[in-house]
């Protein structure tokens, strides 16, 4: 019996990528998105120190895009909102055309440290056990823009230039989790192993930050000879502390070597996406309504993994494939979120030095809403994600 004690440090994910789109939308803005979130708060709530100051209704509040009914109407209730931009109450038959753009911008990562020792019995049983301890940093920048609005019954109505909503948001965590390994070799060209991830337990902070720029066209807003252009208000800081537990995986996999010539290797990974739960140290919070989306939502999938070697001499050939199936119950949107990954390599080794490198390439396909809208078709944008990623090692054994 023989034993190895281990220290790692591995990059588990990868959050960078960039977007963009642009589109003109008859059927909504995202004024729309506003006036449907104000309905039913007080108006006083929007105002700075109220609950709802520090959200993109709150700003659109503040910078003339929504207004409660008693603007127009002051016998009307003042938990109904209504816009300039809107088509009501003018003309509920008029279409209002819009531009909208919006550029996304994510960056970040996720490391853990690991922990571990191996344990050797004659070569033909090994177990292993390890401490992972994970790092997770994450920012996002989104640049919303809508511009050229146009009203077919009112061409000449032109209040609004354009409107800039910029959001960003940083997240920062630290997690732990554990994992526990077998693998038995029955007969020399054979292994057969399985390994457990527990759920990892992350303490997370969030920080958001948003800023709403309005252009007006010098327009008399209250009809009092009163005109407003430019107009921009931006939220304070919102900090959220909250615990992520993330879903355990299971591993089972399979090598067969084929004497020095090279070996064939294929595991499955099975993960349950609905076990991942929101929770809270604060008295009084809760995710009962995230949680139960989430199991509602997403279900467990089976990943699976396939590759090989091939040696000549000191050379090494390898290529592999993965696939991932889509994570949620039912495709959302009309986007089934599979992911498929091939990948090849070529190594040189001999007794004083080796090298190796690899190409990966992922392609899948994802969707986003930039908002949406009850009972109505919002803007959906569908992504095609493609990525290739290059990886060298240079070793001299000692």
């Amino acid at each position: 019996m023989s034993g190895t004690f281990g220290i790692t440090y591995n990059r588990i994910n990868n959050f960078n990528k960039n977007f963009s789109y642009e589109g003109t939308n008859s059927n909504n803005s995202i004024v729309d998105y506003f006036i449907e979130d104000a309905n039913g708060q007080e108006p006083n709530s929007f105002l700075k120190g109220g609950d709802n100051f520090n959200s993109p209704t709150g700003l659109a509040y503040n910078n003339y895009l929504i207004e409660d009914s008693t603007f127009i109407d002051p016998a009307a209730s003042p938990l109904h909102y209504m816009s300039v931009l809107g088509t009501y109450p003018s003309d509920p038959t008029d279409i209002r055309t819009v531009l909208q753009h919006e550029e996304v911008r994510t960056s970040g990562y996720q490391n853990q440290w690991s922990l571990s020792y191996g344990v050797n019995f004659s070569d033909k049983i090994f177990f292993g056990a390890g401490l992972g301890i994970t790092s997770l940093r994450f920012k996002a920048n989104k640049t919303y823009r809508e511009s050229d609005f146009n009203f077919v019954a009112t061409p000449s109505f032109n209040p609004l230039d354009n409107l800039v909503l910029e959001e960003q948001i940083e997240i920062n965590g630290t997690g732990i989790n554990g994992t526990f390994g077998l693998i038995v070799r029955p007969i020399d060209m054979i292994q057969i192993g399985i390994s457990y991830l527990t759920p990892t337990f992350n303490s997370i902070t969030d920080i958001y930050h948003t800023t709403l720029t309005t252009k007006w066209n010098d327009f008399d807003y209250f009809g009092d000879g009163t005109f407003i252009s430019n107009v921009s208000e931006e939220s304070e800081d919102v900090i959220s502390e909250y615990n992520l537990k993330t879903p355990a995986k299971l591993n089972i996999c399979a090598s067969v070597f084929i004497g020095t010539s090279g070996f064939i290797t294929a595991d499955v990974e099975v993960i349950n996406y609905s076990g991942a739960t929101y929770s809270s140290n604060i008295s009084g919070i809760t995710f009962n309504s995230e949680n139960k989306e989430i199991n509602e939502l997403y279900q467990s999938t089976v990943n699976y993994r396939v590759g090989g070697e091939y040696r000549y001499n000191n050379w090494r050939a390898r290529a592999g494939y993965a696939y991932m199936p889509d994570p949620l119950k039912s495709e959302q949107n009309g986007i089934n979120r599979k992911t498929n990954s091939f990948s090849t390599g070529l190594g040189y080794r001999n007794k004083k030095f080796y090298t190796d490198l690899a190409i990966v390439f992922t392609q899948g396909k994802n969707s986003y809403r930039p908002y949406s809208i009850n009972s109505v078709d919002s803007p959906l944008v569908a992504l095609t994600n493609k990525a290739t990623l290059g990886v060298l090692t240079v070793g001299i054994p000692f």
